[in-house]
C-alpha cells in the first residue's frame, strides 16, 4: 500500500517538478519590443510607425532597421539552446533589382528609444559613435529577395544569436539589420513592423534556472519515495 501511496502522489510530484527543468519556447510578444529604421538621406528625421524598410535607395542613401527586445521574462542565466529571428515583407518593391540578396543580422551595441531614433542619433541629443547605429557583432545572416518574389520572409538563426540571446536574458537585447553590401543601386525590403500581422517573431527555446525552493522540493519528494520503497521492500 505505502508503495502505491507514492505512485499515486509522490511520482506525479516529481514530473511536475522535473518538468521546471525542461526547455520552453517562448515567442516574444508585441508588448515587449519596438522597432524602426535609420536613413542616411534623412539623417535627422525619426522614422517609427508604418513599415520598417532595409536596403538602399542609393549608395548615398541607406537604410538599416533596428529592434529593441525585452527579455525579462527570461530570467537572467537561463540556458538558451535555440533562436529564431523572422522578417516578413509587406509586399515587394517594385522599383528594387530582382535578385537574391544576402542580409546581415547585428547585435546594437548602443540601447536606442525608437521614437527618437534617427540615422544620427539613437535619442534627441544623444549621437551614435558612428552614424547609422553602433555595431561591431554579426549574429547571422539571410537571403531574400527584395521584390518578394522567392519567399516573404528573413530567417535568422544562429549560434552567434543563440549566445546574444543567452547573454542578455534578463535584460534587453538590441539588433540592428542591413545589407551585406549597401551598393549603388535601388534594393529595399519592406518589413512589417511590431504594430501589425506578420510582425517580427523572435522564437526562443530555453531552460529556466529553476528557484532553490523548488529544488529542495524535488529532492524531498525523491528522498520520500526511496523511504517508502525501502520500508516496503524490509
Amino acid at each position: 500500500m505505502k508503495t502505491f501511496k507514492f505512485l499515486q502522489t509522490g511520482v506525479p510530484l516529481v514530473i511536475c517538478l522535473c518538468s521546471t527543468l525542461f526547455a520552453d519556447v517562448y515567442t516574444v510578444p508585441s508588448t515587449e519590443y519596438d522597432d524602426t529604421f535609420l536613413r542616411s538621406g534623412s539623417p535627422n528625421t525619426n522614422n517609427d510607425g508604418g513599415l520598417v524598410l532595409v536596403g538602399t535607395v542609393n549608395s548615398s542613401d541607406v537604410l538599416r532597421a533596428v529592434y529593441t527586445y525585452d527579455l525579462s521574462h527570461i530570467g537572467a542565466g537561463a540556458t538558451v539552446s535555440d533562436v529564431t529571428f523572422t522578417l516578413t515583407q509587406d509586399s515587394g518593391d517594385v522599383n528594387s533589382v530582382s535578385e537574391i540578396i544576402t542580409v546581415d543580422l547585428y547585435e546594437l551595441d548602443q540601447a536606442f528609444d525608437n521614437g527618437q531614433a534617427t540615422w544620427n542619433s539613437y535619442s534627441t541629443g544623444n549621437t551614435w559613435a558612428t552614424p547609422g547605429g553602433d555595431f561591431t557583432t554579426k549574429l547571422a545572416s539571410a537571403s531574400g529577395n527584395p521584390r518578394n518574389t522567392v519567399s516573404p520572409e528573413l530567417v535568422f538563426s544562429s549560434a552567434g544569436l543563440t549566445s546574444a540571446v543567452e547573454a542578455a536574458a534578463g535584460g534587453n537585447l538590441y539588433l540592428l539589420v542591413k545589407l551585406e553590401t549597401e551598393a549603388n543601386d535601388r534594393r529595399i525590403f519592406r518589413l512589417i513592423d511590431d504594430s501589425n500581422p506578420g510582425r517580427p517573431s523572435l522564437e526562443i527555446t530555453y531552460t529556466a534556472i529553476p528557484e532553490p525552493s523548488t529544488l529542495m522540493l524535488l529532492f524531498l519528494s525523491g528522498a520520500s519515495g526511496l523511504l517508502l520503497l525501502r520500508k516496503r521492500s524490509s
